[in-house]
């Protein structure tokens, strides 16, 4: 089963910056095309830092992919990490957008050759406040559900994101 996630979450790290860094025109872009953020009880489970990148950025519209990396201590001498995966669609006018996206996430801890990795189906469901143009503050209060498929379980939670567009020169 890992085997089915591992190979797009690869392609989608290859293609992602080489797609962004050719086809987004980051000149006339209304939106800032590179953010930079903390998420708090999101797509990472609990906390994860997370770079996005903008595809399609409109005036109204915007579409992005996004990974993080997340790593907190589980007890036992264990770290846990999370590695979420994600793409956006969001909608709006000015900074205030609507968000809704989806993807996977990665769960194992340092005993992973003993313990395998875990892959949840996530969810967003959200509003941001997106940078424009030279930069500034993101902003991002999201309904954020997983699911496990192996455990047939659904999480509810609530995450918060802050962060940084940053400016390309």
């Amino acid at each position: 089963m890992l085997k089915r996630f591992l190979a797009p979450a690869l392609l989608l790290c290859l293609v992602s910056p080489l797609w962004g860094q050719f086809l987004t025109p980051r000149y006339h872009s209304y939106l800032v095309s590179d953010v930079l953020y903390l998420e708090a009880f999101g797509n990472g489970i609990r906390y994860s830092l997370n770079y996005e990148q903008l595809f399609v950025s409109t005036e109204y519209f915007g579409a992005s992919a996004r990974i993080g990396g997340s790593a907190f201590p589980a007890g036992d001498r264990r770290v846990e990490f999370g590695v979420p995966i994600t793409f956006s669609a969001f909608a709006g006018k000015g900074q205030v957008f609507g968000e809704l996206g989806g993807g996977t996430a990665f769960r194992f801890d340092s005993r992973v050759l003993e313990t395998g990795v875990q892959t949840l189906i996530t969810g967003i469901a959200g509003v941001r406040i997106h940078p424009v143009r030279h930069g500034g503050i993101m902003l991002r209060l999201a309904y954020t559900p997983w699911y496990d498929p192996a455990g047939r379980t659904l999480h509810h939670l609530g995450g918060f994101a802050l962060g940084i567009g940053l400016e390309r020169r």
